[in-house]
């Protein structure tokens, strides 16, 4: 029995000279007395070589149809550059509460009917509490004055008889956390409202934590997306090259060898992709970077992101040939024949 067979075309599929006995004959044939009488340095040589062709036929042959190649590999690079684009999003975004202490000061609101002087006295008392850095207190006629400059109503204010600016004391606490502060100044009875200058930051907080499971049900749609679209893609290149595949199965081309080109066209198409993906992330944080930024200096912070390091830039690479080879296998075990 020879060991070499003539080069056949079949589609994607080339059975080449010199093939591993192994892997053109199936296990029955095997069995039936074939026997390869080279080493099996020989053989790893000539298994490496067909996967060299395998892989350089397949990246050609994908520019033989250059519009449904491009038109894959856009949609895998969208596919994945949105949930890369949201979480490098959220990771600068939460600069803006990280970078800000809570509770930095507390905005207290007397009830109307305490008087300044009262007011100046129970601030005394609260000084000796462990908790309070520092108190300050607005009385009701520099609460009325600072209202009156920056409202424009200032004219009806001062035809008013009555004051109705309660006094103000502004107390900064001394630990991050003023929760048991507020707590406690709630149930006083001069107290009227307790006002935090962290609530903005608590709301963002809570909007950065529903931002960050979004992303992951964004990522894992994307990612499917990806596995469907080179799915179906196989798919379609099996069936259109079945008999192709028919004539290689008569020279005893086993199915690993068959699968082999589809394989490498899900791993050039996701290799493609993941570099489109990363082109867009680094294009889409320069469209938007300098607005953000700006953003964040009218709330009295800095916003800078971050770029994907080498460790993330490779982690897209790999997941996008993985996801894209993955979608090919899957196409190769359920309709190759």
């Amino acid at each position: 029995m020879p060991t070499e067979t003539m080069p056949i075309e079949a589609g994607s599929m080339d059975i080449h000279p010199k093939g591993d006995i192994n892997e053109l004959f199936e296990p029955n044939s095997i069995e039936r007395g074939f026997k390869d009488p080279r080493s099996r340095s020989e053989q790893f040589n000539v298994w490496l070589q067909n996967h060299r062709m395998v892989a350089a036929d397949s990246w050609l042959r994908l520019w033989l149809m250059p519009v449904s190649s491009l038109l894959s590999i856009i949609l895998i690079g969208f596919s994945l550059a949105l949930p890369v684009f949201l979480s490098v999003l959220l990771a600068g975004s939460g600069q803006l509460s990280t970078g800000w202490r809570l509770g930095d000061e507390l905005q207290v609101y007397l009830d109307p009917m305490v008087s300044t002087e009262e007011a100046q006295q129970w601030a005394k008392s609260l000084e000796a509490n462990p908790e309070i850095e520092s108190i300050t207190v607005v009385s009701k006629e520099e609460g009325l004055a600072l209202f009156s400059a920056e409202s424009e109503i200032s004219d009806i204010l001062r035809g008013l008889e009555k004051n109705p600016i309660p006094v103000l004391m502004v107390i900064k606490p001394k630990n991050s956390d003023p929760s048991a502060l507020v707590n406690y100044l709630k149930q006083q009875s001069q107290v009227d409202v307790v006002q935090a200058d962290d609530l903005w930051v608590q709301r963002l907080q809570a909007l950065l934590q529903a931002g960050e499971r979004l992303m992951g049900l964004v990522a894992l749609s994307m990612g499917s997306i990806v596995i469907l679209v080179i799915l179906m893609g196989t798919r379609l290149s099996i069936l259109n090259q079945a008999h192709q595949v028919d004539i290689a199965r008569m020279f005893g081309a086993t199915r690993h060898y068959l699968r082999r080109p589809f394989l490498y066209s899900g791993f050039w198409l996701g290799l493609a992709g993941g570099c489109v993906a990363l082109m867009l992330v680094y294009l889409s944080f320069i469209w938007v970077e300098a607005p953000l930024a700006e953003l964040a200096r009218a709330y009295g912070t800095d916003l800078s992101f971050t770029h994907l390091s080498f460790g993330q830039v490779l982690q897209l690479i790999v997941l996008s040939t993985f996801l894209s080879w993955f979608g090919a296998w899957i196409a190769t075990k359920r309709y190759l024949p």
